[in-house]
């Protein structure tokens, strides 16, 4: 079975970043990676307005949530915790996510930091398309468009 890497003809050793960085993709803008932390919080009560009082502790550190999932409960489940799953927009070890972890372990009696990762840039909006050159969105300069 072929790797990943050797689909996409990278040299050995060589990361994705680095392969697609060495393409010189005309893009004129400065590309910033997109950081993404996924969590898994217990709530400390199952009470009305737990929720909004753990979502307020990241818009008091101002980190974006892009996801918040439960799963729902058994009813034989006798759990004495709900547990909430989050993806923030930020990655674990800058300032803000480390006072969000140090203020979530005070407020929850279960923390758990399932990942934390940078993405590489891509275009996320038809806007981010206007900053690549024609030669990039016809396939480049060395292939030929198809007919």
């Amino acid at each position: 079975m072929l790797s990943r890497c050797k689909l996409l003809r990278c040299a050995a050793g060589t990361t994705m970043e680095a392969a697609y960085a060495s393409t010189k993709s005309n893009v004129t803008v400065k590309k910033e990676a997109r950081n993404r932390t996924s969590l898994e919080v217990s709530l400390g009560t199952d009470s009305a307005g737990a929720l909004c009082d753990l979502l307020a502790i990241f818009k008091k550190h101002n980190v974006n949530i892009s996801q918040v999932a439960n799963r729902p409960q058994a009813y034989e489940n006798k759990a004495k915790f709900r547990t909430i799953f989050l993806d923030v927009d930020a990655y674990i070890e800058s300032r803000e996510m480390k006072s969000v972890v140090t203020e979530l372990n005070v407020f929850s009696p279960k923390v758990v930091v399932a990942g934390s990762w940078q993405m590489p840039w891509y275009p996320s909006s038809p806007k981010d398309l206007d900053h690549l050159d024609q030669t990039t969105l016809a396939a480049g300069a060395d292939l030929q468009d198809d007919p």
